[in-house]
């Protein structure tokens, strides 16, 4: 951009008013519309104006690519190189030197920045760009800064841009702050609703859009948002297939490398550019030659969940300020045209959500233990992040060993902390650096974190790990830019280790083992499978399951899962030894023996559980007596007195001490209810029970341990007062049946009772009579003998007369010989 072209920006008459206020006030809100010029103009401004502060710029910008053109084009308006006045530093490269006066570095350098100088000795403005995004790392260098010239640097300061962020944002933490408004250049944009067709996908609406958008307009450039990479190339793979020849196709997303990303900012007169973006073009940079944006409302975004404890991968719909953000890239030369891919009338919320209520805190719990203070809380947030996700971050932190047990960061922590990664690499890095395996768990790190176009989508890690190093060895294929970009992060990673990388000391076997490491949480072994997936079981007790079987394997650990709202989905995992499980959680193995039971007789299992998954499993030796008795009583509370091997006479025994209780005896007679046997189990039962680890109760057993809660004393009044037996008129022995009801019974043919008047008294009462046919069959049920004999015995006899002739049916019962034969014996 020349000279002649910045003036022309409709910042470039304010920037005098931006500096002065800036000066004066040492905060400013700075809302400038699409096109306006501040991200260019701005800094290029404030390195002129000495009199805001004499030392170093910091511009902070959300995205790599939206930096590296910043700094591009400030360097182009001084007529520099960068790396001269204006310098670069993303986590990938750093271009400054001696004389860099402007820094444009990401959100997340900044934070290195201030962490290893907490009072930003050299620089004398910050200026967050985009500030409206709101992503964790942006709203955790604020919270930073803000202290630091709370305590440290009163005179630093701090401007804020943005084109929609609301003015109420930053009045909880810097109060009542000044605010400039500057118009921006942009055209009238014509905008069209062209909803999904029925099943249509985003990629084949995009598609479908861009062809509509080329007959629309004639000449520029076509800009189409999408929310991945992978849609992007499926889109890319349906325009190729009817492309114009005066048309290219270019990709631009975050994972592309500096060259291929500069491609998106460079014009070309021969043909005509159709442009798949991420959302990293909606804000921050202007992407020239656009006429035309065909937006399909989409956006990735990765959801923390504090029930799984997982991030979940979400494809949602963007905010009403996005989409004028969108817009607006359209109408940056003249009128423009933007396609939207839903219903006007589609509900849309006006701003997204801040990261920090959404993100994985783990990353801000590390920084803030690191910066010093006790808990995240003690410093100033624009959004305070919820205390149930803190809370569970520094629960992570403890088990990972980055915080001691008040919170404060550890010796591991504060070096994990200086790596730049998650603070599960770090771990990783820092314990593989100690075993001299620095050099694979670099690649492992770098791999996660950069590594999305080494084997793309694939679940397996070892599909990763394999094609790196096959393209690093010279394979052929389409693989310098993704091997250069990590191996570049691998060299960050060993470098801030101590250590330097070489992807000959790369031991691929024991990828698995390191991301134990980071991921001892997401170890997980197989439990089955239903259909074309496997199922896993997490440590912890979760579910996941996978496409890819993993054949072969018992155990794996998985870095990426979708949490899910039942089970998880597994998107990447490696496969690990059982001895490397054992191994990872050897301080916390539980070994435990269970019991399995035959009918009454125990079988004893060893169980060996490493977090919670099942390692092994044998049959155990027979444990001491007061084990299995705990046992034992454990399965009888569940399964109730019905459960042991009950004898008819053991029965018989319960049915009578019961009715002595029911009948009067309680004060006398044990509690015999079937709360009570079950609450004093261990004191009339146990001792009864074998403890060898052979069958504990038979129905001998039972008896004896019935007959000894009564005692000998009661025993003999039981037998007097609620006899087991009765000996009839006939002479014969049957048994008083005491379980059918409220009365005992006693069943027997109805000549035994002959001669007989009164009924037999047991427990104080008259006994219930089954009187029996010689068949055996009830002919009468009554508790006065004497009554039946004078009253229905008549009719009686008339029937069994009838249906037994040869048996013996006096007409008078009550002087007749009782007999249990047919007829009585002569005399």
């Amino acid at each position: 951009m020349s000279g002649d072209g910045i003036t022309s920006l409709p910042i470039f008459s304010r920037l005098d008013e931006i500096a002065g206020v800036l000066r004066e006030r040492r905060t400013l809100m700075l809302t400038a519309e699409p096109g306006a010029g501040k991200t260019t103009l701005v800094p290029w401004k404030l390195m002129q104006d000495h009199g805001t502060g004499s030392g170093k710029i910091l511009l902070l910008q959300p995205r790599r690519v939206a930096a590296r053109a910043a700094a591009e084009r400030i360097a182009q308006i001084l007529g520099e190189k960068l790396g001269a006045t204006v310098g670069l530093r993303t986590r990938l490269e750093t271009v400054v030197s001696a004389s860099t006066r402007l820094e444009v570095v990401t959100e997340g350098v900044l934070v290195r920045i201030i962490q290893h100088d907490q009072a930003l000795v050299g620089y004398g403005t910050v200026i967050f760009d985009e500030f409206h995004e709101r992503n964790l790392a942006g709203d955790l260098a604020l919270a930073f800064t803000h202290d630091c010239r709370q305590t440290l640097r009163p005179d630093l300061a701090l401007l804020f841009m943005s084109a929609t962020v609301r003015s109420t944002e930053l009045a909880p933490v810097l109060g009542d702050v000044p605010r400039i408004a500057v118009p921006g250049r942009t055209f009238t944009v014509t905008v069209e609703y062209h909803p999904p067709l029925p099943n249509e996908k985003p990629w084949e609406g995009a598609a479908r859009l861009v062809r509509k958008a080329q007959g629309l307009a004639d000449t520029g450039d076509i800009l189409a948002f999408l929310p991945g990479y992978r849609e992007i190339a499926r889109a890319r793979e349906l325009l190729e297939k009817d492309l114009p020849g005066n048309c290219a196709i270019l990709a631009l997303h975050g994972s592309l490398p500096p060259a291929e990303q500069r491609r998106a900012f460079q014009t070309v007169k021969s043909c005509r550019r159709i442009i798949l973006s991420t959302n990293i073009a909606e804000t921050s940079v202007t992407i020239p030659g656009i006429t035309v944006v065909v937006d399909t409302g989409l956006e990735r975004r990765v959801r923390f969940s504090l029930r799984t404890g997982m991030d979940h991968w979400d494809t949602g719909a963007i905010s009403a300020a996005s989409a004028e953000q969108r817009k607006g890239r359209a109408g940056r030369l003249g009128p423009g045209i933007c396609l939207r891919w839903w219903r006007e009338d589609a509900p849309q919320l006006p701003h997204s959500q801040p990261e920090i209520l959404e993100a994985d805190l783990a990353p801000l719990a590390l920084e803030t233990a690191a910066w010093g203070v006790k808990t995240a809380e003690d410093l100033a947030w624009l959004t305070p992040p919820p205390q149930a996700h803190l809370r569970r971050a520094m629960a992570l932190l403890a088990d990972l060993g980055l915080v001691e047990g008040n919170g404060a960061i550890s010796p591991q922590g504060r070096a994990a902390a200086a790596l730049g990664l998650h603070p599960r690499l770090a771990r990783m890095v820092l314990r593989a650096a100690l075993e001299g395996d620095v050099a694979t768990a670099a690649l492992v790190a770098a791999l996660i974190e950069e590594g999305g176009g080494i084997a793309r989508g694939a679940v397996d890690f070892r599909d990763r790990f394999e094609q790196w190093i096959a393209w690093s060895r010279g394979a052929p294929g389409d693989s310098s830019i993704a091997v250069n970009r990590v191996r570049d992060e691998a060299a960050r990673c060993a470098r801030a280790a101590g250590s330097s990388f070489n992807a000959k000391d790369v031991d691929p076997s024991i990828a698995g083992r390191l991301l134990l490491l980071a991921y001892p949480d997401r170890a997980a072994k197989r439990s089955g499978v239903q259909g074309n997936r496997t199922r896993w079981t997490l440590a912890g007790g979760r579910a996941a399951f996978s496409f890819v079987p993993f054949s072969g394997c018992e155990y794996i650990v998985a870095p990426e899962i979708d949490g899910g709202d039942t089970d998880g989905r597994i998107m990447l995992a490696a496969p690990v030894d059982e001895k490397d499980i054992i191994r990872t959680f050897k301080e916390s193995l539980e070994e435990t023996v269970s019991v399995s039971w035959k009918g009454w007789k125990p079988v004893f299992e060893t169980e060996v559980r490493a977090g919670g998954m099942l390692i092994e499993r044998g049959r155990s030796a027979v444990p001491e007596a007061g084990i299995i008795q705990r046992e034992t009583l454990r399965r009888l509370s569940e399964l109730g007195l019905q459960s042991l091997p009950w004898s008819d006479e053991s029965r018989a025994l319960l049915a009578r001490c019961r009715l002595a209780r029911k009948k009067g005896m309680s004060s006398v007679f044990p509690d015999f209810s079937e709360d009570a046997l079950l609450d004093e189990a261990g004191t009339w039962l146990i001792p009864f029970g074998r403890w060898d680890g052979g069958t504990v109760w038979d129905d001998a057993s039972i008896l004896k341990a019935l007959k000894s809660r009564l005692g000998y004393a009661l025993a003999a009044r039981l037998d007097s007062w609620a006899p087991e037996w009765v000996l009839l008129p006939s002479g014969s022995r049957r048994r008083v049946e005491y379980e059918s009801g409220e009365f005992p019974v006693i069943a027997a043919r109805l000549q035994e009772f002959f001669g007989c008047v009164d009924t037999p008294i047991i427990a104080g009462e008259p006994a219930l009579l089954h009187l029996l046919s010689p068949a055996g069959r009830p002919v009468q049920v009554t508790r006065d003998l004497g009554g039946f004999w004078s009253g229905t015995y008549r009719d009686v006899r008339k029937e069994l007369l009838g249906r037994y002739p040869r048996h013996y049916w006096p007409e008078n019962p009550m002087e007749a010989e009782p007999t249990s034969r047919a007829k009585p014996r002569k005399k």
